[in-house]
């Protein structure tokens, strides 16, 4: 698995993903290398957490690498950020469980992946 979390946090309680995931502050996302998942959630800055299933993902759109729509029924994702090619990648393999907007808004460079923003839009 890349980003933050050992194989076993798969079958860890919600709560505890997020606060693990609220106390890395260079971790923007977690894959699983190896297995499917079924949901995936989006963490804003202000901590609040959608759980996606992915059997609800029609679209998924990369823009230049710094832009990545993921659009279902009636809601838009646009997550904002650098080297999102990784993101996009583990999406169409079903294999992201989390991705979080930046607490701080500083990309040091540190991360492989940086989530800049993430705008929720309700069509």
């Amino acid at each position: 698995m890349r980003g933050a979390f050992p194989k076993s946090s798969l079958d860890a309680d919600p709560k505890e993903l997020s606060m693990e995931a609220s106390s890395l502050e260079n971790q923007h996302y977690a894959i699983s290398e190896h297995d499917v998942v079924k949901r995936f959630r989006i963490i804003t800055r202000q901590r609040k957490i959608h759980s996606i299933s992915y059997s609800m993902l029609p679209i998924i759109t990369l823009t230049g690498g710094t832009e990545l729509t993921i659009s279902f029924h009636e809601t838009t994702f646009i997550i904002t950020g650098r080297n999102l090619e990784v993101l996009e990648e583990a999406f169409s393999l079903e294999q992201v469980i989390w991705v979080a907007e930046s607490s701080s808004l500083m990309d040091d460079g540190s991360a492989h992946v940086f989530v800049e923003n993430i705008q929720i839009i309700e069509n």
